[in-house]
């Protein structure tokens, strides 16, 4: 584990930068729609099991700016 500081619009920013990575570099072109990618999302093994674990990680890093967003006061 690495514990590693960061503000919530870097969290905000790395969540776009997977999601973008996902529909221009892992998936392929027929399964993109609207920027949306549909499953499996590539028809390369390797690829289909990066997307998976690359939207694994974008909700965690998602729950995690949910919670400090969260605990904010208006």
């Amino acid at each position: 584990m690495v514990d590693l500081r960061l503000t919530q619009r870097e969290l905000a920013l790395i969540t776009e930068a997977l999601d973008s990575h996902i529909y221009w570099q892992l998936s392929d072109e027929h399964y993109r729609s609207d920027g949306y990618v549909h499953e499996p999302g590539s028809d390369d093994a390797d690829n289909a099991e990066q997307i998976v674990d690359t939207e694994a990680l974008i909700r965690r890093v998602q729950s995690t700016l949910q919670s400090l967003t969260s605990g904010e006061t208006s």
